[in-house]
């Protein structure tokens, strides 16, 4: 059983400052969706990010994730994701949290609602151009060998800032990882 404390948010939203990039004006911001992702063997499902955009040359992990469309829920969002870049279905979820984090390079706060989930059965992917360009593969490693990774793998830029995100939603999902059912 699910305890209620870990089956919803908080209203607060961790803040993350941007370290790595020339301090602007925020001007705008993006609401998206992310997923630590899990299979049966407490696996984690990463996307090896590689190639130039925006940021200029990125090579780092990220969980899957991405903007909430219009109409869309955020569970909505999530199935779509998850289907989209890693070629799975949800089996289940459990909330982790909320992360706000500031790129000065876009002049944007992304606020990211996190969730962890057991994956469902393989389907295929259906990854934007971007992405296609973007993600060279899919890692699956263990959630403490990936926690080691992240706080060992030294990163500047855009990367720098995403495992820092990735570190503490990885922090919390060990603590809620028990209390995950499996299919």
């Amino acid at each position: 059983m699910v305890n209620s404390t870990l089956a919803k948010f908080d209203d607060t939203e961790v803040h993350l400052l941007d370290s790595e990039y020339p301090r602007s004006e925020i001007t705008h911001h993006r609401y998206t969706v992310r997923a630590i992702a899990v299979n049966d063997h407490d696996e984690v499902a990463m996307l090896r990010i590689e190639g130039a955009d925006f940021f200029g040359f990125r090579q780092h992990l990220e969980s899957p994730g991405g903007g909430i469309e219009p109409g869309e829920t955020v569970i909505d969002t999530l199935a779509r994701e998850l289907q989209e870049e890693l070629g799975y279905s949800v089996a289940f979820t459990l909330p982790l949290g909320r992360v706000a984090q500031d790129y000065h390079l876009l002049k944007a706060t992304h606020h990211a609602t996190y969730f962890l989930v057991r994956v469902g059965q393989k389907t295929t992917t259906n990854r934007t151009p971007e992405e296609q360009a973007l993600i060279q593969d899919i890692v699956w490693m263990p959630i403490q060998k990936l926690l080691h990774y992240l706080r060992s793998n030294l990163q500047t830029g855009a990367g720098h800032l995403i495992h820092v995100r990735e570190r503490l939603m990885i922090e919390r999902a060990i603590q809620q990882l028990p209390h995950l059912p499996k299919e």
